[in-house]
This record gives C-alpha cells, sequence and structure tokens, in this order.
C-alpha cells in the first residue's frame, strides 16, 4: 500500500505521525461511566487463572527488606486486589469528578489515557492507564489513592504490568505516631 502513496505525501504524513499527539477532554463516558479496575482484573482472571505462575514477594517496611517466593494458587489475591478494588471509578457516580486526558506517543508507541480528581475529598486521586495503540492491550496501569480522616491519612501508589509486576506503595501519616513507609512488590517468574 505505501508504494501507492506519493513520496510528496509521504513526508509530511511521517512527520505528522512522528510527533507526540496529546488530545484533551473534560468528559469520558464510555456507556455512562469511566474505565473500570474491577472489570479489567475480571478479564486477567478470565484470561489467566488456573496457570501456575510463581511469584516473587518483595516486602519493604521500617527499613528492612524481605523476600519469598509464592505460588499464584497460595498468593491471598484478596489483600492484593483490596485496593486495587477499592479505587473503581466506574460508577456513574464518579461522571464529572475527573478529568480526564488521552494522548499518543509515538515513540514509545503507546497511548495514555488518564484520569485525575476534581474534587479533593476523592479516594482515587489518579488513574494511568498505558495501552498498545495497535491492539489496544493493556501495558500497565498506575493508580494514587488517599484516605484522609481527621486523625490519619493513608496514601498508596498501586502499579500493575501484566503478569510481569504488581507493586504496592504506602504512605501513613498519624497525629500519634511517626509517619510509616512500606512496599510490597510481586514479580511474575
Amino acid at each position: 500500500m505505501l508504494n501507492r502513496i506519493p513520496a510528496v505525501l509521504l513526508v509530511p504524513l511521517l512527520l505528522f505521525t512522528a510527533c507526540k499527539k496529546q488530545v484533551k477532554t473534560e468528559k469520558h463516558h464510555l456507556d455512562g461511566n469511566y474505565w473500570s479496575v474491577r472489570q479489567f482484573a475480571q478479564d486477567q482472571f478470565n484470561t489467566f487463572h488456573n496457570q501456575p505462575y510463581t511469584l516473587q514477594r518483595i516486602i519493604v517496611a521500617n527499613g528492612k527488606s524481605d523476600t519469598s517466593y509464592v505460588s499464584a494458587f497460595d498468593l491471598d489475591w484478596g489483600y492484593v486486589l483490596k485496593t486495587f478494588f477499592e479505587s473503581d471509578i466506574s460508577d456513574q457516580k464518579y461522571l464529572d469528578h475527573y478529568r480526564f486526558d488521552t494522548f499518543d506517543d509515538n515513540t514509545t508507541m503507546s497511548r495514555t489515557f488518564y484520569y485525575e480528581a476534581i474534587d479533593d475529598n476523592l479516594f482515587t486521586r489518579k488513574l494511568q492507564i498505558l495501552v498498545d495503540p495497535l491492539n489496544n492491550r493493556i501495558r500497565n496501569i498506575y493508580i494514587e489513592t488517599r484516605k484522609k480522616t481527621r486523625w490519619k491519612e493513608r496514601e498508596e501508589k498501586l502499579y500493575y504490568a501484566p503478569i510481569k509486576e504488581i507493586q504496592i506503595q504506602i504512605h501513613e501519616k498519624s497525629f500519634m505516631s511517626d509517619p510509616k513507609d512500606s512496599l510490597i512488590e510481586y514479580r511474575f517468574m
């Protein structure tokens, strides 16, 4: 097909597609809701369940690290996925409470969907989904959450790259104690 395009048109076309494009919108409604973390997790489960994966678990807390190996069959998935599920913004009550941006980066061959909370009291602060624009497969998701009470604040940063890595970073501040930082990472072997 390229041999049918005149060279005069091909050069501007290549220059145009080599640039990073950004498209901004204020609303992103697919069937009346935003992207669903829960549905994505269900799709991942349906695709990869009963696979004999071994994961390297790395826990860093109070300046000390511990590494172990765990079978996917023995992993406490409820604990691992709890905050991911809590960060879901697909319920209609969240419509118009997030700014939405999307942009393509042809250098890395990726498309990013980015949600950022407008309201300061929303649990999910940021949600970023990086996809392959050629096949729409998700390369990774990144989520930031924050829960504040009068006496305590907890922030989490969540990262998932399908069948590569899960990362949960936790930062807690309390009126009564020193700040605490921890990291739990699962690497698929």
